[in-house]
């Protein structure tokens, strides 16, 4: 009897202000397991998008993405898949006017 380990996904978040990188935000990368959840909150209303990029060790990649804006607002949701996420990462622009926002 194996025990299979839990899927792996790489996720980075980059917030983005006027189509560039912001000069006080580096993206970082974050490991996220199996069906766990992590979330990036923007409080700042001048990031106007993020840059979302995702990738697997070779394995599938099924990933739901949402954008909550603001408090009690219903969240935007993208749901992601592909079969090999290391030949074909996900990679992604999602725009967030007008602060506070997070993306889980």
């Amino acid at each position: 009897f194996s025990k299979t380990p839990a899927p792996r996904a790489i996720g980075e978040l980059a917030p983005l202000q006027g189509g560039r990188l912001r000069e006080s935000a580096a993206a970082s990368s974050v490991l996220v397991q199996g069906s766990s959840l992590k979330t990036w909150s923007f409080r700042d209303p001048s990031v106007e998008a993020v840059q979302v990029i995702l990738s697997t060790e070779g394995r599938p990649l099924d990933a739901d993405i949402e954008l909550y804006h603001g408090p009690g607002n219903t969240p935007c949701k993208m749901r992601v898949y592909v079969e090999n996420g290391q030949l074909r990462p996900f990679s992604a622009v999602i725009e967030t006017p007008r602060g506070p926002n997070t993306v889980a």
